[in-house]
């Protein structure tokens, strides 16, 4: 009995070896196939990942193509635009300052390519916002002087301050968050017809750089032939503007500013010319007054041989704008004052408040 006992249990003892055998060898195998599969989806993700990385090369070089085709695009309309501006002033068949390139874009007041700086696209809404075919109404006053005034643009003395009480555009261009009150420095373009300080008075106002401003200008002064206006030196005008603050720095005096002013409004070779003080209005100091007006012949010049209003004339973002009073007529003989205020581009940034005026 007890050797068929160990004999049974040496018998027991196969088997149990024999299963667990048979059992590992089960198990290696699955394992096997597992890593199997594992090796065989981590190539196709590499295969996957591999192709998206190809994919996103095709899309940028595709992307950087366009963008090279567009700069070369954009750099041969800037040649044909600069080749046909010079041939037709060559040929006197524009004014270089009435000449703009029509390249568009979808983004409100970018012009590419020759509309691409702050001041460049400023002035191209300006001149839409405040032109002469549809000109903006404002209802202001004026006081006399024009003193420092912490919401003017450049805070300094001028011959007068408006202040503006409406505007007809649906969008207030003028009366800004900074200058509520609508406080401009303001200077005199008309020594025939007055203005009253206090009175309320409504008044078209237009760019000094609007394509009719000539003809603008020319239709309300007409009531005094003995001492007509030109309107040579106007860029001038504009380039003192943006200067005025910088030659009060330097000692000048309003009174200086405004005598240069109506010099080349009223003096037809100013250069040389006794200044006009309209018949001793104000004092002032010849060779300061001398001075001013050699400057802004200089960038007057400079501008008529490139029309680029922003490098001669517009130096510190400020923008002229002519008043012509409409109501009540200012003067015995019927006809209407002429101001001109002076208009940081920055603050009222025209072309964000008029997404439209530039597209």
């Amino acid at each position: 009995m007890t050797v068929r006992k160990q004999s049974n249990n040496t018998i027991l003892k196969t088997v149990i070896i024999v299963i667990v055998i048979i059992l590992v060898f089960i198990w290696l195998d699955k394992r096997f196939h597992l890593t199997k599969d594992e090796s065989r989806r981590g190539r196709q993700s590499r295969s996957i990942r591999n192709g998206d990385e190809s994919d996103d090369e095709e899309y940028n070089q595709s992307r950087h193509t366009t963008r090279s085709n567009r700069n070369q695009t954009n750099q041969l309309q800037i040649a044909e635009y600069k080749q046909e501006k010079l041939e037709l002033v060559a040929q006197n068949k524009i004014l270089s300052n009435n000449f703009r390139p029509e390249v568009k874009t979808s983004v409100c007041a970018r012009r590419a390519p020759c509309y691409n700086t702050f001041c460049s696209k400023e002035l191209e809404c300006f001149e839409r916002i405040f032109s002469s075919v549809f000109p903006q109404e404002i209802s202001y006053s004026v006081s006399y002087p024009g003193g420092i005034n912490s919401q003017k643009v450049p805070n300094i003395t001028s011959y007068l301050n408006t202040l503006i009480t409406t505007e007809s555009s649906r969008t207030p261009n003028l009366l800004t968050r900074m200058n509520p009150t609508g406080v401009y420095s303001c200077w005199c373009f008309d020594t025939n017809d007055f203005v009253t300080p206090g009175q309320q008075y409504i008044a078209q106002v237009v760019s000094i750089l609007d394509p009719n401003i000539n003809q603008a200008i020319n239709s309300m002064y007409h009531c005094n032939p003995s001492k007509p206006i030109y309107t040579t030196y106007l860029g001038g005008i504009l380039y003192i503007f943006n200067e005025a603050q910088n030659f009060q720095a330097l000692g000048y005096t309003y009174q200086d500013i405004q005598v240069a002013i109506w010099t080349l409004l009223f003096v037809s070779t100013p250069l040389t010319s006794t200044p006009d003080n309209d018949n001793g209005a104000l004092s002032y100091n010849a060779g300061n007054v001398a001075i001013i007006i050699a400057d802004a012949v200089a960038a007057q010049l400079a501008y008529n041989a490139d029309g680029d209003a922003c490098a001669h004339l517009i130096t510190t973002k400020i923008m002229g704008l002519l008043c012509f009073n409409i109501s009540p007529i200012t003067s015995n003989t019927g006809c209407n004052q002429i101001l001109c205020m002076q208009v940081p581009m920055y603050e009222v940034d025209i072309c964000y408040r008029n997404c439209d005026a530039c597209n």
